[in-house]
C-alpha cells in the first residue's frame, strides 16, 4: 500500500484529533512506521502533534509529510551498518541525525509549520529545569536545532548545549510522553507501558540504547506500520474505505527466531542453543522462585501501607471530636497545677491535632472514613494474595507453570512485580 494510493481513494476524515509520539532512542523505527499509517490514511491533516526526542522527529516528519520509506531506507542503508562498525558508533546518533534531517528531513520547509502550528517540538531546558515546548521556528538551522535539543540524550546522542540562551537536552528528561489534553492518542516505542499505539508483540526495551541488525530494525518500522493500520481500523478512521489490508510481514520476522535467548535479548548474535538451554534451566529453577520471592515482598509492603493507612485515617476520623474535649480537659487541669497528667494530655492532643490535619487534608470526617474503609479493603485483598494457594503453588519450579493463579486479575491490576513476570512470559512464549 503507498500513500499515493490511499490519498486518491480515501474520502477526508474530519476529526478534530492529536498525536503525542513518545521518546525512542534507537526505536524511533516504531515511530516512523506508525506515522507512516498516519500519513496513508491522511490523519495528520488538520491534527496536533507533538513529540520529544524521537517522537520529536515522527512529529514533525508527519507534519512536513516526509517520505517514511526513503527514510526507513537511509536508515537501513547507511546509519545501522555505522553504528554497528564500531563501539563509538552507538554513541554517534547526532551526527546521524545531522544527516538523516539534511537529506530526508524536509526542513526548509518550516515556515509551513509556523504557518500551521500544529508541530510540536518538546525539548528540556538544564538552565531552568523546564520543559520548553516549541511551534515557531526562526529557519531551518533553528528547527533543525531544536530538533538536535530534544534528541539529545547522553551519551548516545552528544553532550547538553545551548539553544536560545539557555542549556537544553532530551525532551524526555521532564515529559517523557507529552500530550495536549486527555483526548490526545499516545505512541509509544516500548511494549510495557500504557499507550494508545505501542508494540503489540515484546520488544526489547534496550534497543533504544543499543540498535539491532539490519533485519530487526526493518521489522520495527514494519511493526509500527501494522499497529499503526490496526488501530486506524478499529477507531473507524478509514474514511469510509472498507476491507484494508493489513500486512503481516512483522509476523513472519518475530518467528524467525532460533533460541529463546536470542528473542529475549534481541540481539541475533547471541542466538546458542547451549545458551538456550541455560537459559531456561535458569528461568525454571532460580528466576521464577526468586520473581515470586520479589512479589510476596511488594504484596507484603503493600499490604502494610494499606492496613497503616486504614488505622490512621480510622482513628482520626474517630479522635477529631475527642481532641476538643482533651484539650478543654488540659485547660482546666493546668489551671489546678496538676502537671504531670497535664504533660501526658498535651502529648494526646498533639496525636489528635495531627490526626485531625489528616481528617482536613483528605476532605473531612466522612472522606476520612472513606478512605479508611477503602485502605482496609485493600489490605484484606493483599493478604488473601499474599494466603493464596494456587500462587505458591505457581512459584514452585516445574510443577508451577501448571497451576492458575485464581488472583490474576488483581495482581495484574494492582502488582508491578507480577505485571512485568507477565511481561517477560509472554515474550518468552512469543
Amino acid at each position: 500500500m503507498t500513500r499515493s494510493s490511499f490519498s486518491t481513494s480515501i474520502p477526508r476524515v474530519d476529526s478534530n484529533l492529536s498525536f503525542s509520539f513518545a521518546c525512542g532512542g534507537w526505536l524511533k523505527m516504531y515511530l516512523f512506521g506508525v506515522a507512516k499509517a498516519l500519513q496513508e490514511f491522511e490523519l495528520e491533516k488538520n491534527a496536533r502533534l507533538i513529540g520529544c526526542s524521537a517522537g520529536a522527529l515522527a512529529a514533525t516528519a508527519l507534519a512536513l509529510h516526509c517520505d517514511f520509506d526513503a527514510i526507513r531506507d537511509h536508515v537501513l542503508t547507511n546509519v545501522v551498518p555505522m553504528a554497528h562498525a564500531s563501539p563509538a558508533g552507538y554513541f554517534r546518533v547526532r551526527p546521524y541525525l545531522r544527516e538523516t534531517l539534511m537529506r530526508h528531513g524536509q526542513l526548509h520547509h518550516f515556515e509551513k509549520l509556523n504557518a500551521s502550528q500544529l508541530a510540536t517540538v518538546v525539548y528540556t531546558s538544564l538552565s531552568s529545569l523546564q520543559s520548553r515546548r516549541v511551534t515557531m521556528f526562526e529557519s531551518a538551522d533553528h528547527l533543525t536545532e531544536t530538533l538536535l535539543a530534544s534528541c539529545c540524550a547522553p551519551p548516545i546522542a552528544g553532550l547538553p548545549f545551548k539553544l536560545n540562551g539557555e542549556w537544553v537536552m532530551d525532551g524526555g528528561m521532564l515529559d517523557f510522553q507529552p500530550v495536549f489534553d486527555e483526548k490526545t492518542v499516545t505512541i509509544s516505542p516500548f511494549y510495557c507501558v500504557n499507550a494508545d499505539i505501542k508494540p503489540s508483540v515484546y520488544v526489547p526495551m534496550w534497543w533504544a540504547l543499543f540498535p539491532p541488525g539490519v533485519r530487526d530494525v526493518e521489522w520495527l518500522f514494519d511493526l509500527g506500520y501494522e499497529d499503526g493500520l490496526k488501530w486506524i481500523v478499529k477507531r473507524k478512521l478509514t474514511g469510509g474505505l472498507k476491507n484494508v489490508v493489513i500486512p503481516e510481514k512483522s509476523i513472519k520476522c518475530a518467528g524467525g527466531w532460533n533460541t529463546t535467548v536470542g528473542r529475549v535479548v534481541g540481539y541475533r548474535s547471541c542466538e546458542s542453543h547451549l545458551l538456550d538451554a541455560l537459559f531456561i534451566g535458569l528461568f525454571v529453577c532460580l528466576w521464577r522462585p526468586m520473581a515470586f520471592i520479589c512479589l510476596y515482598l511488594e504484596l507484603y509492603l503493600q499490604a502494610i501501607i494499606s492496613g497503616s493507612k486504614a488505622v490512621v485515617f480510622h482513628a482520626a476520623a474517630k479522635l477529631l471530636i475527642s481532641n476538643i474535649i482533651m484539650a478543654a480537659l488540659a485547660v482546666a487541669l493546668a489551671t489546678l497545677g496538676l502537671q504531670d497528667m497535664m504533660q501526658f494530655l498535651l502529648g494526646l492532643l498533639a496525636t489528635g491535632f495531627f490526626l485531625g490535619s489528616m481528617v482536613l487534608f483528605v476532605g473531612g470526617l466522612q472522606q476520612a472514613s472513606v478512605v479508611a474503609s477503602e485502605d482496609w479493603q485493600r489490605f484484606r485483598s493483599y493478604m488473601r494474595s499474599i494466603a493464596s494457594l494456587s500462587l505458591f503453588l505457581h512459584s514452585m519450579p516445574v510443577i508451577g507453570s501448571k497451576v492458575q493463579i485464581k488472583r490474576h486479575k488483581f495482581l495484574l491490576e494492582h502488582s508491578l512485580v507480577y505485571r512485568l513476570r507477565c511481561s517477560l512470559y509472554r515474550a518468552n512464549t512469543s
